[in-house]
């Protein structure tokens, strides 16, 4: 069954929305459960796994407001795959960010529902000026550091992982990774262990998966050349 650490892992995620990392913590006490000779209750908490990701964003009770006039070409409305408080950020960025929230809530521009409106663009060179001074603030987000990719790392991974894995190290192996590249490398690694049924990850396995995630990014930056 799952573990005291797993359980608490599922109710905060739960209560907090977060449905990436109540997916990944469901996935490992599959494996779990799988390793330890209960086939039946892995299979059927996979096909549950399989079912929420396959309903993830339908039928939300929470309206969006779509783009109107000019903008309804440029900008797509969608709801977020990431929470501020979840993210790993740099000093700097995540100061500038708590600034921006006091400011816009000062001036009585942050609605009861306590949501504002951020856009997000790889291309900025490709956006017509025009469109910036829509916004309030201009923020960028740069490429992770080792100390961030590590905490990222750790921070997915941790809980089903081998006590003696170097984070720092694999943190340095996947430098010039994006956060959402290392992301996806968590979500990849846990995804293996899965299917694998294997109870806990080794670090060789982190290492295989940064480098199959480098390969895509490097050939995605050869055809944006």
């Amino acid at each position: 069954m799952a573990s005291a650490e797993q359980l608490k892992a599922l109710l905060r995620s739960h209560l907090e929305g977060d449905n990436d990392r109540f997916i990944s913590v469901a996935m490992q006490v599959a494996a779990h459960e799988a390793k330890v000779g209960h086939g039946k209750l892995a299979t059927d908490l996979r096909d549950i796994i399989d079912q929420a990701k396959s309903r993830r964003g339908a039928g939300s009770p929470v309206p969006i407001g779509r783009p109107r006039g000019e903008l309804a070409n440029l900008l797509e409305a969608s709801y977020p795959k990431a929470r501020l408080g979840d993210m790993i950020l740099g000093k700097a960025l995540a100061s500038r960010i708590d600034r921006v929230i006091r400011e816009q809530r000062h001036a009585g521009k942050i609605p009861d529902s306590h949501s504002f409106v951020m856009a997000a663009t790889n291309h900025p060179r490709v956006l017509d000026r025009a469109l910036f001074r829509r916004f309030d603030d201009i923020l960028h987000f740069e490429m992770p550091e080792i100390s961030q990719i590590a905490e990222l790392l750790k921070a997915r991974l941790g809980p089903a992982a081998s006590r003696d894995i170097a984070w720092s190290d694999l943190a340095g192996w996947a430098v010039g990774l994006s956060f959402a590249d290392v992301a996806r490398v968590t979500n990849d690694v846990l995804e293996d262990a899965l299917v694998g049924q294997r109870q806990r990850i080794q670090e060789e396995e982190i290492r295989a998966v940064i480098d199959e995630r480098k390969a895509v990014s490097n050939r995605l930056a050869v055809l944006g050349a």
